[in-house]
């Protein structure tokens, strides 16, 4: 029997004395589409004799209702993606632990209360889902796109010549006004 005892589990917090985690669905349509998808597999799962409690299991000929291992995860993902002409990038969400980063994204852009997050990721430390909340460089992007059109639209043009930003010094590396300020003393 392969050894399928530890994966995907780090030992974050557990929602029940039993054990076990509620997953937390967002939005919450995923966890419909899960359900469908989940019936339809338990009714080929159900014909298939296995003698482990694994829900997954392999469908391959060779390996007909052993539980599915991880290396059999990756591979299929992989080979899924290569179906829809996607390549596999944990940036992009495409990934299986990119789906992770995905949904601390999408708690944290829908203004999710961090301690929510927290309990909706299972980590113990508000510290533990900064990598999974964190921007993507296309966010960061847009983000200050959209806050430079907003600046430019509100206020009058920067003007960002060397004359007007060093009009009023620079204290901090020319206290004595040499090259900066409205009395500079040495000109060009």
């Amino acid at each position: 029997m392969f050894n399928t005892e530890h994966l995907g589990w780090k030992g974050g917090t557990i929602d029940h004395r039993d054990g076990y985690i509620i997953v937390n669905w967002f939005p919450s349509y995923y966890g419909e589409i899960f359900l469908s998808l989940w019936k339809v597999y338990q009714k080929y799962r159900a014909s298939i004799l296995c003698n482990h409690p694994y829900a997954f299991i392999s469908f391959h000929q060779k390996h007909l209702g052993s539980p599915y291992t991880l290396n059999a995860f990756h591979q299929n993902y992989k080979n899924a993606l290569k179906r829809i002409n996607l390549l596999p990038s944990k940036h992009e969400g495409y990934d299986p632990h990119g789906h992770r980063h995905s949904y601390g994204r999408r708690l944290r852009r829908a203004n999710v209360n961090p301690l929510i997050i927290r309990r909706c990721m299972h980590h113990k430390s508000l510290d533990s889902q900064t990598p999974y909340t964190e921007p993507n460089f296309n966010e960061i992007s847009n983000t200050l796109t959209t806050a430079t059109e907003a600046l430019v639209k509100g206020e009058t043009p920067l003007d960002l010549s060397w004359e007007s930003l060093t009009k009023y010094g620079f204290n901090d590396i020319d206290p004595h006004q040499y090259f900066s300020g409205k009395n500079k003393k040495f000109k060009e």
